[in-house]
């Protein structure tokens, strides 16, 4: 990633999520960062357990650049138990229903031949009450609804992943693929409205119906081979494991697809983010992701 800064700026403290973590699905070994101009790294994990990198740049500079290398072993039919996390159950501020959405789980719901779980309809999300987004706090309301229906399900070994893929096919046929009409800041419901945006918006779209029907579903921020640059999808939680799906592609995700970042939505898998002292300045970014293939 390359960052271009129209004068120099200075006091550059910036964070990033470049680096794919080990988990459940895959191994991350030999792994190499490189920051231009060079400074001293510190690395942690966030509250989501991505891997997170800090730095601070005190000198002036008109570009700061990165570069991250390594090796990924993904065996996405060998998945590990992961820990449950109930916050994963309801909205985020990119991910909150209005009109659009909410016939879009009419019809998923519609979909979904012997499944019990409710309809989030308007009147009932008025009766649930808000959710306080930035604290993964919700209202007992809504809480109680969707562990209902997580029982339901699970007392019909119903197949949640089955849920999720037509869910997944309601939202593909529901968008046309087009850059450059919406922007880190565009909520589900906005990019449905329009039926147009990219990686990003299908995944948050998919995200508000799956929660709301039931199925904890969290975003993912990644490398799929042949991309050129960084790609998004969800993952659903199912037996004790997430799964993933991409709605961008229709399809489920497999061994091509390495994680980044999770989170509730794109605020939580935010690649690169910083600040720094400069008058009047413009910035353009330019980023290059590749992936190359081989199986064992």
């Amino acid at each position: 990633m390359k960052l271009s800064f129209s004068a120099p700026v200075t006091d550059h403290r910036f964070q990033l999520r470049c680096v794919p973590a080990s988990g459940p699905r895959q191994q991350v070994v030999d792994v190499k960062v490189r920051v231009s101009p060079e400074t001293t790294l510190e690395s942690q994990a966030d509250a989501f357990d991505s891997v997170v990198m800090t730095g601070y740049i005190p000198q002036p500079h008109d570009s700061f650049e990165y570069s991250v290398t390594g090796i990924a072993f993904v065996d996405n039919d060998h998945t590990k138990p992961e820990e449950y996390k109930p916050l994963y159950r309801f909205d985020s501020a990119l991910t909150i229903p209005g009109p659009s959405i909410l016939a879009l789980i009419e019809r998923c719901q519609a979909d979904i031949a012997g499944a019990e779980a409710p309809v989030m309809s308007e009147s009932a999300l008025d009766a649930a009450g808000s959710v306080d987004v930035d604290g993964a706090d919700a209202s007992q309301g809504q809480g109680d609804a969707v562990e209902s229906a997580l029982g339901r399900r699970r007392s019909q070994d119903s197949s949640v992943v089955d849920d999720a893929k037509l869910v997944m096919q309601r939202v593909f046929e529901a968008f046309t693929y087009t850059p450059g009409l919406t922007t880190i800041r565009t909520t589900a419901e906005e990019a449905l409205t329009q039926g147009k945006g990219v990686c990003q918006d299908y995944a948050h779209a998919m995200l508000t119906v799956c929660r709301h029907l039931g199925m904890p579903a969290r975003y993912i921020a990644g490398l799929l081979g042949g991309e050129g640059a960084t790609h998004a999808w969800v993952e659903v939680y199912d037996h004790d494991r997430w799964v993933g799906l991409d709605p961008t592609h229709n399809r489920l995700v497999n061994d091509e697809y390495i994680t980044i970042a999770h989170g509730r939505d794109y605020r939580d898998c935010m690649l690169d983010i910083g600040i720094f002292s400069g008058a009047n300045v413009t910035q353009e970014q330019w980023v290059n992701a590749s992936v190359h293939e081989q199986r064992a």
